[in-house]
């Protein structure tokens, strides 16, 4: 148990700091494309982050209801197949 608390705390140390340094990086890149002061461009690319997260999050709520609506219909395809299961033993005996 130790090692899988372990695991998640590097995996969000991880993932914390790769968004970082992607932060910085187009901070960087809009720097030298834009030569703007740093105010605009810090509130450029949080906007876009922020943009994205939106979008990425609406994306996954979409996912997520596909696939609860394919997981009701494999259960609806189960309770048939029982039935029809049950149908044909009664039928048989």
């Amino acid at each position: 148990i130790i090692l899988v608390i372990a695991a998640v705390i590097l995996g969000i140390v991880v993932l914390y700091n790769l968004g970082i340094m992607s932060y910085v990086e187009r901070s960087r890149e809009l720097a030298n494309i834009m030569k703007s002061a740093t105010n605009s461009i810090n509130n450029l690319v949080t906007s876009t982050n922020n943009m994205s997260a939106r979008i990425q999050s609406g994306m996954n709520r979409l996912n997520a209801s596909a696939e609860l609506s394919n997981y009701q219909q494999q259960q609806t395809n189960r309770e048939l197949s029982y039935m029809n299961m049950m149908n044909t033993l009664h039928f048989y005996s």
